[in-house]
C-alpha cells in the first residue's frame, strides 16, 4: 500500500570541489500539483527543468524548493587575476616616469586598493561560475530532496491509511446496526397503524393494512442508500490498497458517504437509526479530514 501524506520536507547537501550545494523542498496540502522554486540568480535558468523533475516524485500538493550554492576560496590567490594587476602596476610605474622626464607632475599614481576595482582584476565565485558546471550537482541535490521528502510522506501515509482503515471499520458497524434496525422498524410502525386503523373503524381489513403499509416502506426504505454506503466503503477500500496519488478520489467518495447518510437521516424517524446517523456523520467528518492531506 502506496498511501502518501501531502506534507513533508526533504534536505540535501552536495559538495563539488570548492562548490557546496545545498536543496530543501518542503510540501504541504494543495487541490492540485503547484510547484515554487527559489535558485541563486545565477541558476534561474534551471527552473523549469528542476520544476519538471519534482513533478516526476510528487503528483499532488504544494512543493517549495529552495537552492543555495557556496563557495569556499582557498586562498585570495583563487578571486585576483595576479597577472593583471602587475601589468597595470607595471604600466602605470612606466606612465609616472615618462610624465616626471617630461616635467608633468599634476597627475597622481594610484593607490594600491583602487586597482582591486578594474574590471578584471577581482573574479568573484559568482562571477567566474558557470550553470554547465554546477548543473549536475544542482540536479543531484534536489533528487535527493525529493526522494527524502516521499519517503517522509509514504511514513505519514502509512499512518494515515491505517487511521483511515480503522475509521471504515467503525463506519460499518453503523451501517450494519442501520440495517439491521430498518425491518425491526417497519414491524413497530405496521404495530402503530394497526392500531390506529382499529381505533377509526374498529377493525382492520388485511388490504387496506397492507397498503398502508406498502406506502410507508417506499417512503422511507433506507435499502438502496445501505447499498451504496456498502458500495462506496468497497471503493475507498480498493483506492486505499491501490496507492497514491488517491487523495481527490477519495475526497469524492466521502462526499457521496456524507451525501448518502444525510439521506438516511431525513428518512430516518426512528430513534436509533438517528443515532447511528449521527455516529456515521462523525466518523464522516473524521474521514473528510485525514483525506484533505492524501496525495
Amino acid at each position: 500500500m502506496d498511501c502518501r501524506s501531502m506534507t513533508g520536507f526533504g534536505q540535501a547537501v552536495v559538495t563539488a570541489g570548492t562548490i557546496q550545494l545545498s536543496a530543501e523542498v518542503r510540501t504541504v496540502n494543495h487541490r492540485f500539483c503547484d510547484v515554487v522554486v527559489h535558485l541563486p540568480k545565477h541558476l534561474r535558468a534551471l527552473e523549469d527543468e528542476l520544476r519538471h523533475l519534482v513533478t516526476r516524485h510528487i503528483r499532488r500538493g504544494r512543493a517549495e524548493v529552495t537552492v543555495t550554492l557556496s563557495q569556499e576560496l582557498k586562498d585570495p590567490e583563487e578571486v585576483i587575476n595576479w597577472p593583471l594587476l602587475e601589468r597595470l602596476w607595471s604600466l602605470e610605474s612606466a606612465l609616472m616616469e615618462r610624465m616626471r622626464t617630461s616635467g608633468r607632475t599634476e597627475v597622481r599614481p594610484a593607490q594600491p586598493f583602487e586597482w582591486l576595482t578594474f574590471p578584471g582584476v577581482v573574479n568573484s565565485p559568482e562571477t567566474r561560475l558557470q550553470i554547465e558546471d554546477v548543473r549536475v550537482h544542482v540536479m543531484e541535490a534536489v533528487e535527493r530532496a525529493c526522494q527524502d521528502v516521499v519517503a517522509m510522506r509514504q511514513r505519514e501515509g502509512t499512518r494515515i491509511c491505517d487511521d483511515l482503515q480503522g475509521k471504515l471499520r467503525e463506519l460499518e458497524g453503523f451501517i450494519r446496526d442501520m440495517r439491521q434496525r430498518a425491518p425491526e422498524r417497519l414491524q413497530i410502525e405496521r404495530q402503530r397503524l394497526e392500531a390506529r386503523l382499529k381505533e377509526w373503524t374498529g377493525a382492520v381489513h388485511p388490504d387496506r393494512l397492507a397498503a398502508e403499509l406498502a406506502l410507508y416502506a417506499d417512503k422511507v426504505s433506507i435499502d438502496e442508500e445501505l447499498a451504496r454506503l456498502a458500495s462506496h466503503l468497497h471503493e475507498f477500500s480498493a483506492s486505499l490498497a491501490a496507492g497514491s496519488p488517491i487523495g481527490r478520489r477519495l475526497d469524492f467518495i466521502v462526499q457521496e458517504l456524507h451525501r448518502e447518510v444525510n439521506t438516511i437521516g431525513a428518512k430516518a424517524a426512528d430513534a436509533e437509526i438517528s443515532k447511528s446517523v449521527v455516529d456515521a456523520k462523525t466518523i464522516i467528518e473524521q474521514l473528510r479530514e485525514q483525506v484533505q492531506n492524501i496525495e
